[in-house]
């Protein structure tokens, strides 16, 4: 997971290349060009985004969270939600892409740890988005353990403004380009994808592609 000890993240360990092509479906009447010397991918700032720039209908996708409870002076209390996540579709405006990413924090600041880990880590990877159409795996992995550097930098400055120390967060990220699903993760955060692998099938298939 994220937190502010010293060690390093390769991209064998973080991004699992699974490479799982996505429902064509959904794909079928969306911009499928393949990435080509020039990035024409990526949209203009003036040009609106419509059902043609994005991968997803809204009201298919989604987030939800559920925080527990914890035993107190006056009995049971509700937790401090440490989960945090966000979905971009397109992800930093490049068509075809779509971005889910899910963060659980643990620790007495938890929250915080998981909050700052989901900003910086869409920081990351909005600054090297042409790398990330490029070279997923490896920029994901990068990314990652940039972010890994910053918690750890964040937890010796003078007036700590993120404590990492004991606490950090578990994270997940699933990046979708021009129908390629790539994952990375961090912790025991997992991904699952339900799918139906002939077409004539009654009942979803879960496949697991993170571990």
């Amino acid at each position: 997971g994220f937190d502010s000890s010293v060690r390093s993240v390769s991209s064998k360990e973080s991004v699992r290349d699974s490479r799982y092509v996505v429902d064509r479906d959904i794909l079928a009447q969306r911009d499928s060009a393949r990435i080509a010397g020039e990035f024409s991918d990526v949209i203009e700032e003036d040009e609106e985004v419509s059902a043609s720039t994005t991968m997803f209908e809204n009201d298919i996708v989604g987030l939800y969270s559920c925080h527990g409870c914890e035993p107190g002076s006056e009995g049971m209390m509700d937790k401090i939600n440490q989960d945090c996540a966000c979905i971009m579709h397109p992800a930093f405006s490049c068509r075809g892409t779509a971005l889910f990413a899910v963060f659980d924090g643990h620790g007495k600041h938890g929250h915080a740890v998981s909050q700052e880990v989901l900003h910086a880590l869409c920081l990351e990877l909005e600054v090297n988005k042409m790398l990330l159409l490029q070279n997923p795996t490896d920029t994901m992995a990068s990314a990652f353990q940039a972010v890994q550097d910053h918690l750890l930098k964040m937890s010796q400055e003078e007036d700590v403004q993120v404590d990492s120390t004991m606490s950090g967060a578990c994270g997940l990220v699933c990046f979708i380009c021009h129908g390629e699903l790539f994952v990375a993760n961090a912790g025991d955060c997992r991904a699952v994808l339900a799918t139906r692998f002939m077409e004539s099938a009654s009942e979803l298939s879960a496949v697991e592609l993170s571990t």
